[in-house]
């Protein structure tokens, strides 16, 4: 409901979804939902590590490149991003990133995919926002209920954005230990 009505007033929506066992399950349902909702984009991943202590719970949920293998085509069906990734997961685990680390075969840093500067927050379940990303949240702007929503997303857009095209990383899928 709130994907549509964000639509409604001209909002650009997207999605993150980071597949678990669990939603493996009912991938077609979930497929189905996310293109039924006519989104801008979504990006479907591989539940993966954070060094937190919620991402070490989840680690027991995420799926092995077994459980992935028969489900990439359908992903590679519907979504636009990750496409790389998807289509070769074999080249995409842990193991392989190894291999390529050891043999020193590393891909060279890639650009990021955005082209302006942008404005990286988090809104925690408490309504807590903060500078950063899943799991790492950097700098507390106030709390969107308590501060006012208003004030907090002032705050938080005075300080400087990320530049884009700075260098990233290559990512690595997280589906074998």
């Amino acid at each position: 409901m709130a994907v549509r009505r964000a639509q409604d007033c001209g909002l650009g929506t997207g999605a993150n979804v980071f597949l678990t066992k669990p939603a493996l399950a009912d991938l077609d349902r979930l497929l189905g939902t996310l293109v039924d909702l006519r989104l801008r984009m979504f990006y479907i991943a591989v539940a993966g590590f954070t060094p937190t202590a919620r991402g070490r719970r989840y680690e027991a949920l995420r799926p092995d490149l077994a459980d992935l293998l028969p489900v990439a085509q359908r992903v590679l069906d519907e979504s636009c991003l990750l496409r790389e990734q998807w289509g070769s997961l074999e080249s995409h685990t842990e193991a392989a990133w190894v291999r390529r680390a050891q043999d020193g075969s590393w891909p060279a840093a890639e650009t990021a995919y955005c082209t302006s500067a942008y404005h990286q927050l988090v809104c925690r379940p408490n309504l807590d926002l903060h500078t950063g990303t899943t799991g790492i949240y950097r700098r507390r702007h106030g709390n969107l209920r308590r501060d006012g929503a208003q004030a907090v997303l002032e705050r938080a857009l005075a300080r400087r954005p990320h530049l884009a095209g700075t260098a990233l990383l290559p990512r690595a899928c997280a589906l074998d230990l």
